[in-house]
């Protein structure tokens, strides 16, 4: 203990000033020794010559000395900038009250009285360098809280400018929409607010907070995304301990926005749980009469939604309880279509917003760019508008800004996403290549129609199950694996993914235009699925539809025939298995009649093995570019798959395929699942037994690419490579096909 308090006081200086050398001495003596580092003036003047140099933590100063006294010198010490802070103990022989009472009001902290006492000094000492610390700390938060509020305020004026935006216009809506404003800000009741997406929700909120008597307390913005459960909420504050037994206070948003204002935003997509307690602890705060235990927080209540409220009560995404709290008080925002005439002003605002952050001279906007935007049905509202001055104003290199129009996602829309083209199309729905209306990113858009005479349980079921799919698909995180950026409902009932759009041709497609493929580009193919299947496998997903269509062969970076596993859309967790036999009509298959497995065909359990049987077939037509069985009809075919037994590929093609392979791929295709690989990773080891003289290489696939498919190559950086081998021209289609 005594070393580590030698330890701790080493950082602290002190200056001893005495005209006395003995009691320099024995004072040094014993600060020395508790690791004080020191420096010592022998009268007043010399303390200043000593100022300049160094800065003590703590001077103990004599009064008595020739030249300049103590007090004197104390004086200086405290009417100097650079020293005031410094805390002073005065040196004394004398214990006259008044010599005393002059020290402290000079500006000295305390005094020590000769002769000196050893713990007595030590501990004065100790306590007066333990204030000052406190104090630096103090001032060093203060200084912290300061600039942190500096940033704040710059920060809220920075959103308030780009928040108020919407509310700017002279148009009969946009004057109702201030009106309410003006009236809800006078009361504290719940308040709902309505409307498209991007319309200025959040100005409106703001701005009705700003005009309340709670405008000088917070205003707390929840993205009721983030609170999808309770698991993953801090809506509400947690006790301490409450999670375990170490754990600390955790405050909630609630109690944040004390006395202040609480926006939740997107309410739909907070669950129904946090719903209904958030409607309990609201009624409970209002209620006069409450006798609880706990301190209901003081707060102002504003909800949004984009979603239509009937629908959404209909459907579950918000709870009929809540929607009775807040529907007495309604704000319906137009479109900014519905207020077409306050377009320039708008415009006008953005603009001149936007040329003042990036400091550019921006006179106007075109008369043409305009009229273009006036014209513009604006799906995305204002924000859509307010993000297409941004980019045009960045971009502009003139006073006059052009507006570009590709700018202007015009186009079929879904959601937020324009349709550009259409490249593939199935059972289950169409495939296009598409772009986010704010990002512009490509993006590949699975739609899928739902059936029209379903009834509304059915539709529901169809929900729950689709959401499922697509929460599977984003918990998938192999390389291997295509890549879902978003999912949702359209508003014409249709379901859609949106996931990465890729560059190259799925194996169908493939094989079917090129032949059958090498062995030993078959086998570094087929490893590349199983890395996919692994992860599904291991975390309770079966695939149930792997077929040549849902393996897409690409070009990613510089990499090529990087394979990705498709549409994982219909996956099945082993959980959900028999709620979703009752889901399935009993004639439909629920998986396609050329890799389909014999056990999903007799009704018996599917797992990670039938999709192990898929591959097989996959396997079976890369080497041959034949299905492993045909039929007149699709009864027959099926008939084959549980009970024929198949040919082996190289009897089928005359081409060299190892036997070893041969054998893994009739494992693959073995009738009885449990004689199987019984994972993808036991397949993944027999692939990788496979042995060939020379294996396929990322330089035969990069040459394979420039030759069959040289307009997903960099022709700029490959024109020095020659073919090694001649082919016949055929002609190359991009597609990406996610069902059959």
């Amino acid at each position: 203990m005594e070393n580590t308090t030698i330890l701790e006081n080493c950082s602290y200086r002190i200056l001893i000033v005495d005209d006395t050398p003995k009691n320099i001495q024995l004072l040094g003596t014993i600060l020395r020794n508790e690791g004080y580092q020191l420096n010592a003036a022998e009268n007043g003047l010399q303390v200043f010559d000593v100022l300049e140099s160094v800065t003590p933590d703590l001077i103990l100063l004599d009064v008595m000395m020739p030249e300049m006294d103590g007090f004197e010198t104390c004086k200086r010490l405290k009417e100097s900038a650079s020293t005031c802070d410094i805390p002073v103990i005065f040196l004394t022989a004398k214990n006259e009250t008044d010599d005393i009472v002059k020290g402290f009001r000079l500006g000295a902290v305390d005094y020590v009285s000769k002769p000196f006492t050893k713990d007595e000094l030590l501990a004065r000492v100790q306590s007066h360098l333990t204030i000052r610390t406190l104090h630096k700390e103090v001032e060093k938060q203060r200084i912290e809280l300061a600039h942190d509020l500096k940033i704040t305020q710059q920060l809220f004026n920075e959103a308030s400018s780009r928040i108020d935006g919407p509310l700017l216009g002279n148009s009969d809506l946009v004057r109702k929409i201030r009106d309410q404003i003006f009236t809800c800000s006078k009361t504290d009741n719940p308040l709902l607010i309505s409307g498209l997406s991007g319309s200025g929700d959040e100005a409106i909120a703001r701005a009705i907070h700003r005009a309340s008597p709670r405008k000088n307390q917070a205003f707390i913005f929840v993205n009721c995304l983030q609170h999808k459960s309770e698991k993953e909420s801090n809506l509400f504050t947690v006790k301490a301990g409450e999670k375990g037994p170490h754990d600390e206070i955790e405050v909630g948003m609630i109690d944040l926005a004390n006395n202040g204002t609480l926006y939740l935003y997107e309410i739909h997509h907070l669950s129904l749980k946090l719903q209904e307690r958030l409607v309990k602890n609201l009624i409970e705060s209002g209620n006069k009469n409450n006798h609880s235990d706990q301190e209901k927080p003081d707060i102002r209540v504003i909800i949004y939604t984009s979603q239509d409220l009937a629908s959404s009560i209909q459907n579950s995404l918000i709870n009929s309880d809540l929607y009775n709290f807040f529907n007495k008080n309604i704000i319906k925002i137009p479109s900014l279509l519905e207020r077409r005439d306050d377009i320039p002003t708008l415009v006008n605002y953005y603009l001149n917003y936007q040329a003042k952050e990036l400091g550019k001279n921006i006179e106007k906007i075109s008369d043409k760019s305009m009229k273009c935007l006036q014209d513009y049905v604006w799906p995305g509202n204002i924000r859509e508008l307010q993000n297409v001055i941004e980019r045009s104003v960045l971009v502009a290199t003139e006073s006059i800004v052009e507006v570009n129009e590709e700018l202007l996602n015009k186009g079929t829309r879904v959601d937020r996403y324009r349709l550009v083209k259409q490249i593939g199309e199935g059972g289950m729905g169409e495939v296009w290549s598409a772009k986010h209306q704010l990002l512009a990113r490509p993006v590949a858009l699975k739609l899928i129609q739902t059936s029209q005479s379903q009834n509304d349980l059915q539709k529901k079921a169809a929900l729950i199950r689709f959401e499922r799919e697509a929460q599977a698909i984003a918990n998938l995180q192999s390389p291997n694996t295509i890549k879902l950026f978003d999912y949702g409902v359209s508003d014409q009932g249709a379901f859609y993914f949106v996931m990465e759009l890729l560059s190259g041709m799925d194996l169908h497609s493939m094989v079917s235009q090129f032949g059958a493929m090498k062995a030993e580009r078959v086998v570094m193919l087929l490893k590349q699925a199983c890395r996919s299947l692994m992860e599904a496998h291991d975390i309770g997903f079966t695939h149930r539809d792997i077929k040549p269509q849902n393996l897409f062969v690409c070009k990613l970076g510089c990499e090529y025939d990087f394979l990705k596993v498709l549409d994982f859309g219909v996956v099945k967790h082993e959980e959900h298995m028999e709620e979703d036999s009752q889901i399935t009509h009993e004639k439909e298959i629920p998986a396609t009649p050329i890799t389909v497995a014999p056990e999903i065909l007799t009704g018996g359990d599917v797992d990670a093995r039938s999709d192990l049987y898929s591959l097989g077939c996959v396997a079976y037509w890369m080497l041959t570019g034949k299905q492993v069985f045909t039929g007149k009809n699709v009864m027959e075919l099926l008939m084959h798959h549980v009970s024929t037994k198949p040919s082996t590929p190289s009897r089928v093609i005359k081409m060299k395929i190892p036997e070893k392979l041969d054998t893994v791929v009739l494992a693959c295709l073995e009738k009885d699942k449990r004689d199987r690989p019984q994972t993808a990773a036991e397949l993944w080891e027999m692939f990788d037994e496979v042995k060939f003289s020379n294996n396929w290489t990322q330089t035969q696939a990069k040459q394979w690419w420039i030759d069959f498919m040289p307009k997903y190559v960099d022709q700029k950086k490959e024109n020095k490579m020659t073919p090694t081998k001649t082919y016949h021209h055929i002609d190359k289609t991009e597609i990406i096909s996610f069902d059959e």
